[in-house]
């Protein structure tokens, strides 16, 4: 039992840990939080992911409550321990830091872009935004585009405002 808790334990102190410098080497490089893009595929990303740790929380305390009934360790051992509560935490994290924008550029599936990396926006729809970068995607020789999809017209309305800030701030992004 204490080796699992062990490696369950250092599994979750390296998952908090990585949280945490991600937190601080995202404020540092592009300061602070200016705006949040909540997409139709976040939110659903999110719902999915919480779903699964209410789950998960529920089977954990359920075994937990049988190995302290009952003193059986089968159910401890079927539910699979505490492993997995860390890893979907980190999902979580990870979905909910995706999408934002900073004071000194967009944080955006593990890229950062500074405001010099970005060339323009423009709305595809009423409801799409598409960022467009200096950057060359990794698999193409094309520019890394990003596409936000925001179904909240005020929403919308707030990334532009924002994207028209920075891009104003630094005029000479646009050509």
């Amino acid at each position: 039992m204490e080796e699992v808790l062990f490696t369950n334990g250092s599994m979750v102190v390296l998952i908090f840990l990585y949280m945490l410098i991600n937190f601080f080497y995202i404020r540092k490089q592009l300061g602070r939080l200016e705006y949040r893009v909540f997409t139709v595929f976040k939110s659903f990303g999110m719902f999915m992911f919480v779903s699964l740790l209410a789950l998960r929380i529920g089977q954990y305390t359920y075994g937990v409550y049988t190995y302290l009934k009952r003193g059986s360790t089968i159910m401890l051992s079927i539910r699979g321990g505490i492993y997995p509560i860390p890893v979907i935490l980190l999902a979580i994290y990870l979905i909910y830091r995706d999408e934002e924008i900073r004071e000194k550029g967009i944080y955006d599936g593990f890229s950062i872009l500074k405001w010099q990396d970005i060339k323009c926006f423009t709305m595809k729809t009423e409801k799409i935004i598409a960022v467009t970068t200096n950057k060359k995607s990794l698999f193409s020789k094309e520019n890394k585009k990003i596409e936000w999809e925001v179904n909240d017209k005020e929403k919308m309305h707030r990334v532009k405002d924002v994207l028209n800030k920075y891009i104003q701030e630094n005029d000479d992004i646009l050509a």
